[in-house]
Protein backbone atom coordinates (compact mmCIF):
# COMPACT_ATOMS: atom_id res chain seq x y z
CA UNK A 1 0.00 0.00 0.00
CA UNK A 2 2.71 2.41 1.16
CA UNK A 3 4.71 1.51 -2.46
CA UNK A 4 1.65 2.32 -4.14
CA UNK A 5 1.15 5.60 -2.35
CA UNK A 6 4.76 6.55 -3.01
CA UNK A 7 4.80 5.53 -6.53
CA UNK A 8 1.87 8.07 -6.93
CA UNK A 9 3.79 10.56 -5.17
CA UNK A 10 6.91 9.74 -7.94
CA UNK A 11 9.11 8.89 -5.58
CA UNK A 12 11.78 5.66 -6.42
CA UNK A 13 11.00 1.97 -5.11
CA UNK A 14 14.02 2.46 -3.53
CA UNK A 15 13.21 5.75 -1.62
CA UNK A 16 10.17 4.42 -0.62
CA UNK A 17 11.75 1.57 0.87
CA UNK A 18 13.97 3.58 2.86
CA UNK A 19 11.32 6.11 4.32
CA UNK A 20 9.34 2.97 5.19
CA UNK A 21 12.83 1.45 7.09
CA UNK A 22 13.44 5.09 8.35
CA UNK A 23 9.97 5.18 9.91
CA UNK A 24 10.11 1.65 11.75
CA UNK A 25 13.30 2.28 13.09
CA UNK A 26 11.07 5.63 14.98
CA UNK A 27 8.60 3.18 15.96
CA UNK A 28 11.11 1.09 17.48
CA UNK A 29 12.90 4.19 18.98
CA UNK A 30 9.59 5.31 20.65
CA UNK A 31 8.98 1.77 22.29
CA UNK A 32 12.25 1.88 23.58
CA UNK A 33 11.98 5.25 25.20
CA UNK A 34 8.66 4.32 26.52
CA UNK A 35 10.37 1.33 28.21
CA UNK A 36 13.21 3.64 29.38
CA UNK A 37 10.71 6.43 30.89
CA UNK A 38 8.75 3.59 32.80
CA UNK A 39 12.41 2.26 34.01
CA UNK A 40 13.31 5.73 35.02
CA UNK A 41 10.22 6.28 37.22
CA UNK A 42 10.74 6.70 40.83
CA UNK A 43 7.94 6.35 43.08
CA UNK A 44 8.32 9.06 46.10
CA UNK A 45 9.84 8.03 49.23
CA UNK A 46 6.80 9.74 51.30
CA UNK A 47 5.04 7.82 49.42
CA UNK A 48 6.97 4.47 50.19
CA UNK A 49 7.45 5.61 53.57
CA UNK A 50 3.61 5.83 54.52
CA UNK A 51 3.15 2.39 52.53
CA UNK A 52 5.77 0.63 54.44
CA UNK A 53 4.80 1.86 58.10
CA UNK A 54 0.92 1.19 57.23
CA UNK A 55 2.10 -1.93 56.21
CA UNK A 56 4.18 -2.74 59.93
CA UNK A 57 1.38 -1.38 61.79
CA UNK A 58 -1.39 -3.68 60.19
CA UNK A 59 0.81 -6.96 60.52
CA UNK A 60 2.15 -6.26 63.65
CA UNK A 61 -1.68 -4.90 64.81
CA UNK A 62 -3.62 -8.02 63.02
CA UNK A 63 -3.01 -10.37 66.02
CA UNK A 64 -3.86 -8.41 68.88
CA UNK A 65 -7.03 -7.72 67.13
CA UNK A 66 -7.57 -11.53 66.74
CA UNK A 67 -6.61 -11.75 70.16
CA UNK A 68 -8.73 -9.47 71.84
CA UNK A 69 -11.77 -12.11 70.48
CA UNK A 70 -10.82 -15.27 72.26
CA UNK A 71 -8.55 -13.90 75.09
CA UNK A 72 -6.10 -15.72 75.29
CA UNK A 73 -2.92 -17.26 72.94
CA UNK A 74 -2.68 -20.48 74.19
CA UNK A 75 -6.28 -21.69 73.91
CA UNK A 76 -5.78 -21.06 69.45
CA UNK A 77 -2.67 -21.81 67.88
CA UNK A 78 -4.27 -21.00 64.77
CA UNK A 79 -4.57 -17.00 66.00
CA UNK A 80 -0.48 -17.46 65.78
CA UNK A 81 0.19 -19.20 62.27
CA UNK A 82 -2.57 -16.46 61.00
CA UNK A 83 -0.40 -14.27 62.49
CA UNK A 84 2.64 -15.04 61.16
CA UNK A 85 0.99 -16.03 57.42
CA UNK A 86 -0.35 -12.46 57.54
CA UNK A 87 3.39 -11.24 57.95
CA UNK A 88 4.85 -13.29 55.30
CA UNK A 89 2.06 -12.14 52.99
CA UNK A 90 2.28 -8.52 53.46
CA UNK A 91 6.12 -8.43 53.63
CA UNK A 92 6.51 -10.68 50.73
CA UNK A 93 4.28 -8.62 48.13
CA UNK A 94 6.49 -5.62 49.25
CA UNK A 95 9.25 -7.53 48.46
CA UNK A 96 7.89 -8.20 44.64
CA UNK A 97 7.21 -4.72 44.40
CA UNK A 98 10.04 -3.67 45.66
CA UNK A 99 11.73 -6.34 42.43
CA UNK A 100 8.76 -5.09 39.53
CA UNK A 101 10.38 -1.16 40.26
CA UNK A 102 13.40 -2.19 37.54
CA UNK A 103 11.59 -4.63 35.45
CA UNK A 104 14.78 -3.78 32.54
CA UNK A 105 17.95 -4.94 34.63
CA UNK A 106 19.98 -8.20 34.98
CA UNK A 107 17.96 -9.65 37.91
CA UNK A 108 16.98 -13.62 36.85
CA UNK A 109 13.23 -12.22 37.28
CA UNK A 110 14.00 -8.93 35.13
CA UNK A 111 13.07 -8.91 30.59
CA UNK A 112 15.74 -9.82 28.85
CA UNK A 113 16.42 -7.70 26.34
CA UNK A 114 19.31 -9.03 24.72
CA UNK A 115 17.06 -11.51 22.03
CA UNK A 116 15.17 -8.63 20.59
CA UNK A 117 18.91 -6.18 19.75
CA UNK A 118 20.15 -9.53 18.05
CA UNK A 119 17.07 -9.62 16.41
CA UNK A 120 16.77 -6.09 15.32
CA UNK A 121 20.87 -6.22 14.10
CA UNK A 122 19.54 -9.37 12.18
CA UNK A 123 16.60 -7.30 10.40
CA UNK A 124 19.26 -4.50 10.15
CA UNK A 125 21.29 -6.18 7.84
CA UNK A 126 18.64 -8.00 5.83
CA UNK A 127 17.67 -4.12 5.16
CA UNK A 128 20.37 -3.25 4.09
CA UNK A 129 20.72 -5.74 1.45
CA UNK A 130 17.26 -5.17 0.32
CA UNK A 131 18.14 -1.53 0.26
CA UNK A 132 22.05 -2.37 -1.48
CA UNK A 133 23.61 -0.58 0.80
CA UNK A 134 27.23 -2.27 1.27
CA UNK A 135 28.86 -1.95 4.30
CA UNK A 136 28.05 2.03 5.03
CA UNK A 137 30.90 1.61 8.03
CA UNK A 138 32.81 -0.55 9.77
CA UNK A 139 30.71 -2.81 13.01
CA UNK A 140 31.72 -4.26 15.71
CA UNK A 141 30.83 -7.73 15.97
CA UNK A 142 28.87 -8.54 18.52
CA UNK A 143 31.47 -11.33 20.16
CA UNK A 144 33.68 -8.45 20.81
CA UNK A 145 31.17 -6.54 22.59
CA UNK A 146 31.69 -8.89 26.31
CA UNK A 147 35.08 -9.56 26.43
CA UNK A 148 36.22 -7.08 28.49
CA UNK A 149 33.70 -7.15 30.71
CA UNK A 150 33.32 -9.38 34.34
CA UNK A 151 32.08 -12.96 33.84
CA UNK A 152 28.60 -11.87 35.99
CA UNK A 153 27.39 -9.89 33.03
CA UNK A 154 28.09 -11.88 30.43
CA UNK A 155 24.12 -13.21 30.79
CA UNK A 156 24.34 -15.10 27.19
CA UNK A 157 27.59 -15.26 24.70
CA UNK A 158 27.35 -14.85 21.02
CA UNK A 159 28.26 -18.15 20.75
CA UNK A 160 25.61 -19.98 23.13
CA UNK A 161 23.20 -17.64 21.30
CA UNK A 162 23.95 -19.13 18.13
CA UNK A 163 23.81 -22.77 19.36
CA UNK A 164 20.78 -22.40 20.50
CA UNK A 165 19.07 -20.66 17.12
CA UNK A 166 19.89 -21.55 13.60
CA UNK A 167 21.69 -18.38 12.42
CA UNK A 168 24.82 -18.63 11.15
CA UNK A 169 26.92 -15.62 10.61
CA UNK A 170 30.09 -16.04 11.51
CA UNK A 171 30.74 -13.17 13.50
CA UNK A 172 28.92 -10.39 11.24
CA UNK A 173 26.29 -9.27 13.70
CA UNK A 174 26.74 -5.46 14.75
CA UNK A 175 25.55 -3.75 17.21
CA UNK A 176 27.67 -1.10 17.87
CA UNK A 177 29.44 0.92 14.87
CA UNK A 178 32.87 1.75 15.32
CA UNK A 179 34.25 4.66 13.20
CA UNK A 180 36.64 3.65 10.76
CA UNK A 181 40.57 4.49 11.66
CA UNK A 182 39.47 2.98 15.86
Amino acid sequence: MNLLAYRILGLSKETSIRINIDNKFQEVLAGWNGMLRVENLRIPFPYTHVVNLLTFIFVFGAPFIYTSRTQNWAENDVLLFASLLLGVAFYGLEDMARKCQHPLGWDPEDHDLEIFGIRLNLDGQEMAKICGVQEPMEFMPYSELFDDLPDFFQVMSYKSYLQTTSVSMEGKIPLIPRRPGE
